[in-house]
């Protein structure tokens, strides 16, 4: 058995992706937590899983690939503690975009100070805004327009002709 130092509850969602994974997922969280680790194996319906991800004090995602993003994004503006392996693209994206994070490393540091997870629920409301979501879209389709513009040009240039 795993002994943290805090006081917690395993909830861990294996209900999509790599069913052989899931199942090791299972035995492993099992044998290392025992009745402290709860599998998640079948589909909730969204509202029902939103309101799990507010339920939870803690998010941690060990993952050094990208995953759970949008678990993180809805926990970080749930105003949650959310731990991310640093090596994951994840983390340095949430950290670009000012939210208040920790590495996994730290995990026996518990629950983040109510300041911080309210700096988290403002970034949030501030991105997910209207005004936000119309202000990364342009932004990405400004990038879409400039390489547009660029593959035009390389190709003029290729062909020999004035764009």
């Amino acid at each position: 058995m795993i002994s943290l130092k805090l006081d917690y509850e395993v909830y861990s969602p294996l209900s999509y992706g790599d069913m052989l994974y899931a199942n090791l997922v299972e035995s492993e969280g099992i044998r290392l937590l025992g009745k402290k680790f709860h599998p998640i194996r079948s589909l909730m319906h969204a509202n029902d899983y939103y309101n799990f991800l507010k339920s939870i004090d803690i998010g941690i995602f060990d993952s050094k690939r990208q995953a759970g993003a949008g678990n993180i994004f809805h926990l970080l503006g749930y105003g949650k503690s959310v731990y991310i392996n640093k090596q994951s693209t994840v983390y340095s994206q949430c950290i670009r975009l000012g939210f208040y994070l920790k590495d996994t490393s730290f995990i026996n540091e518990g629950v983040f100070e109510e300041k911080h997870l309210q700096k988290n629920v403002e970034i949030a409301k501030d991105i997910l805004s209207k005004a936000g979501l119309i202000k990364s879209w342009k932004s990405l389709l400004g990038q879409l327009d400039c390489e547009e513009a660029i593959y035009q040009n390389s190709i003029h240039k290729a062909i020999g002709i004035a764009p």
